[in-house]
């Protein structure tokens, strides 16, 4: 077999699978290199720690977040990043801190090293669920490689931030609901009532693929998530949280650096000026987005067949993160999803189509790389403009197959014209 025809060929797997191993020993054996002492993972294990020593309560109050954090990080580390005036420490939910409590427990070094390993626990999920889903489409070491050689995921590991586990949650559900297990499926989606901004991303994707029973699921697990922070933190404190997001987003449309580490489609609009027009116009774009790829799931659906991987699918979860309308760098972690649907139809794919899914994909991983060699400010959103590609790519290629499937199907219907009727036409 080529190595048009696959992505990997057979003799070159065993190196494939030696390299994610390396991947994999790198990461675990540095992990105690993060020392748990970045602001953003500071953010997280304050809301962790609060709930564990009985002060879920004062989640949002920014006397009992100040005192905790001069307990166990130097006034550098917190004034870099951690803190925030107007918001003081942690921006996620309640949902988030309770569920993840127990890492309070640790100082934030041992609690930040644990993260790093159960994020490559995430990363093994993802891939083994996308590698089951394709039925060998997609080689695993692949998979795995391809994650943990993302600089979207070399980051978020080391600035303590929980793409991977997005990415599980995603690719799960995706995986289960492909199956036909729409309960399961909404109900591992339900976990990001824990990230809402993600939750608002999928939120319309059962409907779009005509699964609406994985909405109950969705309602249960997160209905069920926010009813057992009630007991541990009561109502008011979801109020407080709602101020604390109010004043998170403003601070997301107006700081320059925020704005140039943020990867949303209105965050790239943002780059060019600020103002309710801006952000009218990106909301507009994320609605185009979607209904584009709506229209496109349905338009070029066929009778029994769900096509869990391939262009369409690559359409509909490229489709389903550019909607987000929030998320920062290290949240692109989650495109190696439509990435990995993508390669899982190598074969079913022409010359053209491989090499522009080819070189979408080294798109998004050297833009990423090339756009983070600069830290303070990043550069442009190669990464965003990368994924945008290949949706467009996906939504082209979708429509393209369904047409050329289109006059086969005629052709198979039409009557058989007799023999007579030949000669005397060519006659």
């Amino acid at each position: 077999m080529s190595s048009m025809s696959d992505p990997v060929p057979h003799v070159s797997r065993r190196l494939v699978g030696v390299a994610a191993i390396a991947a994999l020993v790198f990461y675990a054996a540095t992990a105690h290199l993060t020392r748990g002492h970045e602001a953003d993972f500071g953010k997280q294990w304050l809301a962790m720690r609060l709930v564990a020593m009985g002060q879920a309560r004062s989640l949002y109050d920014p006397v009992v977040q100040r005192a905790e954090l001069d307990r166990h990080f130097s006034r550098e580390v917190i004034e870099r990043g951690i803190w925030r005036e107007g918001i003081g420490g942690p921006t996620y939910p309640p949902t988030f801190a309770v569920l993840l409590a127990p890492l309070g427990l640790l100082p934030p070094a041992w609690a930040q090293w644990l993260v790093v390993e159960l994020s490559l626990v995430a990363v093994l999920l993802s891939a083994w669920s996308v590698y089951r889903l394709s039925n060998g489409g997609l080689d695993y070491g692949l998979a795995v490689l391809m994650a943990l050689v993302s600089p979207n995921f070399f980051l978020a590991i080391g600035l303590g931030q929980n793409s991977a586990f997005s990415l599980a949650v995603l690719a799960i559900g995706w995986s289960l609901l492909a199956r036909q297990r729409d309960l399961l499926a909404g109900a591992v989606w339900g976990i990001f009532a824990l990230k809402p901004t993600w939750g608002l991303a999928i939120v319309w994707l059962p409907a779009a693929v005509r699964r609406p029973r994985a909405y109950i699921g969705m309602a249960l697990s997160a209905g069920l998530l926010a009813l057992l922070t009630l007991p541990v933190c009561g109502l008011g404190v979801w109020l407080e949280w709602l101020r604390v997001a109010g004043q998170t987003e403003r601070y997301y449309q107006a700081l320059p650096r925020w704005i140039a580490l943020s990867r949303d489609v209105p965050g790239v609009l943002r780059r060019f000026g600020q103002g309710e027009p801006v952000e009218l116009a990106g909301y507009a774009v994320l609605v185009l987005i979607g209904t584009v790829t709506v229209w496109t799931w349905r338009a070029t659906e066929s009778r029994g067949r769900m096509d869990s991987c391939g262009p369409r699918a690559v359409a509909l979860l490229a489709g389903c993160i550019l909607t987000c309308p929030r998320f920062m760098f290290y949240d692109l972690t989650l495109a190696i999803l439509p990435a990995w649907l993508g390669l899982a139809a190598w074969r079913e794919l022409g010359t053209r189509g491989r090499w522009m899914l080819g070189s979408l994909l080294a798109l998004f991983w050297v833009g990423a790389a090339v756009a983070y060699t600069r830290w303070q400010m990043l550069g442009p959103p190669l990464d965003t403009w990368a994924l945008g590609a290949l949706w467009a790519w996906a939504i082209v290629e979708s429509h393209a197959a369904r047409m050329d499937e289109v006059p086969l199907a005629s052709r198979a219907s039409a009557p058989v014209p007799s023999e007579a009727a030949l000669v005397a036409e060519t006659t």
